[in-house]
C-alpha cells in the first residue's frame, strides 16, 4: 500500500489519539478483550531485547496476533495485512524503527488539530479510530508488555509509539 492510500485509510487514527489522552469523557467503553495471545507478552521487557529477538517475537507473535485483529475488523482492507502495513513499506531499510513515517501524523493533546479529530469520530462506534483505541492499542501494550498510557505522567505506550508526531 503506498504512502497516499495508507494516509487516507489512517487519517481516522489521529482521532484515537485524542480520545486516549485528551478527552476521558469521550474515551468509548472497550468492547471486546485483548487476544489471549496478548495476554503473554514478550519473553523479557522489549527495551532488553536484541533485534533478532525482537524480530522473531513480532514475527512469532504480534504479527500472527495483529493480523487478526486487523481483517477482524475490515477483511478487505486489510486482506493483505504485512509487516508493512504498520512499519511502511521502507522497513528494512530502517530497521523497523517506530514510529513509522508512513503513518499519518498525530497531534498532541489540545491541540487543534487533535480536538476537531475527537469531535469528529468520537460518536462513530465503527470508526477506525474507536477499533484502534478499543483493539489495537490495548493488545499492542499487551504483546510489548508494556504498561498503559497514563495522561499524568505521559508515560506508558500511546498511539505516538507508532505514529509520528505533527508539529
Amino acid at each position: 500500500m503506498n504512502r497516499p492510500a495508507r494516509a487516507a485509510l489512517f487519517a481516522p487514527l489521529l482521532a484515537l489519539t485524542l480520545l486516549t489522552t485528551a478527552c476521558p469523557s469521550a474515551e468509548p467503553t472497550p468492547t471486546t478483550e485483548p487476544t489471549p495471545e496478548a495476554k503473554v507478552g514478550p519473553p523479557k521487557p522489549w527495551d532488553t531485547m536484541s533485534f533478532d529477538e525482537k524480530r522473531s517475537y513480532m514475527a512469532k507473535t504480534v504479527y500472527p496476533t495483529m493480523k487478526r485483529v486487523f481483517q477482524a475488523y475490515d477483511a478487505e482492507e486489510f486482506a493483505d495485512f504485512s509487516c508493512a502495513t504498520c512499519h511502511g513499506d521502507d522497513a528494512k531499510a530502517r530497521n523497523f524503527e517506530m514510529p513509522s513515517p508512513d503513518l499519518p501524523e498525530l497531534y498532541p493533546t489540545g491541540t487543534p488539530e487533535q480536538k476537531a479529530l475527537v469531535e469528529r469520530y468520537k460518536d462513530d462506534p465503527h470508526s477506525v479510530l474507536v477499533f484502534m483505541f478499543n483493539q489495537v492499542v490495548p493488545t499492542m501494550t499487551e504483546l510489548l508488555g508494556e504498561a498503559p498510557y497514563d495522561p499524568a505522567t505521559h508515560e506508558g505506550f500511546s498511539c505516538f509509539n507508532c505514529h509520528p508526531k505533527g508539529s
